[in-house]
């Protein structure tokens, strides 16, 4: 059975960020506590083998609140 990574990359919510665009990402490390995410994601891949990830753009609107 092969391992698959699956990556994603988010940007930070603004603090005025509507709640139903963002949610809380809460770090392993409870040190760190959490933060709050767009739910938009702006790239994404997956690992297919040991030798290279693939990569995508993921388009999506962004809107300044």
């Amino acid at each position: 059975m092969e391992k698959q990574l699956i990556l994603e990359f988010r940007l930070e919510a603004a603090p005025t960020t509507s709640r139903l665009r963002k949610e809380e990402f809460t770090y392993q490390d409870e040190r760190m506590g959490s933060a709050y995410l767009e739910k938009n994601i702006i790239v994404a891949g997956e690992r297919k083998n040991n030798n290279y990830i693939l990569m995508r753009a993921v388009s999506h609107k962004s809107t300044l609140l």
